[in-house]
């Protein structure tokens, strides 16, 4: 995908294929972090003011 592809399509398209994957049983990865993240996850960002 390029920035002049549109997305709504490619979306779209993404997710008919996780979706064909999932219904026959496959794996499928969710969005996030893993599970146990937490302990890498920490408070030091930036924050506006």
């Amino acid at each position: 995908m390029t920035s002049k592809d549109e997305i709504l399509p490619f979306l779209l398209s993404l997710n008919l294929e996780v979706a064909s994957i999932e219904s026959k049983g496959g794996k499928v990865t969710r969005p996030g972090l893993p599970k146990g993240a937490g302990a890498r996850v920490t408070n030091d960002c930036i924050r506006l003011e």
